[in-house]
């Protein structure tokens, strides 16, 4: 009996078509976030840069209240609950107080120190995540809001955090996912550490903008 040829149609039994970068796929994922990496490292540069030498006293004076009001201890804890669960304020705002305070002087020790705090907050998200993972409204949070992510780092397992780590994909979010989806922790742990380049190349974009620009005008 000769057979009837197949259907176009029915792709019952042939595997799912690679997603077309194209089309919204997993390479312009990834492209996506780091050009808004690249933007969001110039808009701070420039912003912050701009404000230093147009509003330099204003800049000082709101920055010196926020410092005086929450010190040292509690703009850590900010990044660190930023990192670990989420938090309204984002960690780039946290740098440009330290920026222009104080604790500016000790800065080659003190954001090292912080991308490594950032890197155990996020081994904190890691745990909760799979700790919660059965949980009914942890899914349906995670199906709906950051699914993209998730799947993401379900696929690529350290390479998915990595890109957490560096990009403006949230960091917290990233590890809550890895948790959920079971990255193993021999895939988790090194990408987390991409949090101390990160801090100190955004930093160092805003503490010195505003020397830098000055320079070139």
């Amino acid at each position: 009996m000769t057979r009837p040829p197949s259907d176009p149609s029915d792709n019952s039994s042939t595997e799912p078509p690679t997603p077309d970068p194209s089309e919204g796929g997993e390479f312009s994922y990834v492209q996506r976030n780091v050009v808004l990496t690249a933007v969001s490292l110039l808009l701070l540069f420039v912003g912050v840069g701009v404000l230093g030498i147009f509003f330099e006293e204003r800049l000082l004076d709101a920055t010196s209240a926020i410092y005086d009001v929450l010190g040292l201890p509690g703009l850590l804890a900010i990044l660190f609950v930023s990192d670990a669960v989420i938090s309204p304020v984002p960690p780039d705002v946290v740098l440009i107080v330290l920026a222009n305070s104080p604790a500016h002087a000790i800065w080659t020790y003190l954001i090292p120190a912080i991308g490594l705090m950032s890197a155990a907050a996020g081994h904190i998200g890691w745990k909760l995540g799979g700790l919660l993972r059965h949980t009914r409204s942890l899914q349906v949070v995670f199906a709906r809001s950051s699914s993209k992510n998730t799947d993401f780092v379900k696929r690529y397992g350290g390479w998915g955090v990595a890109l957490g780590a560096l990009t403006p994909v949230p960091f917290s979010i990233t590890c809550w996912a890895a948790g959920i989806v079971q990255v193993p922790y021999k895939q988790f742990w090194w990408a987390t550490l991409l949090r101390i380049p990160r801090y100190v190349l955004f930093y160092a974009a805003i503490a010195y903008s505003t020397e830098i620009l000055s320079a070139l005008s």
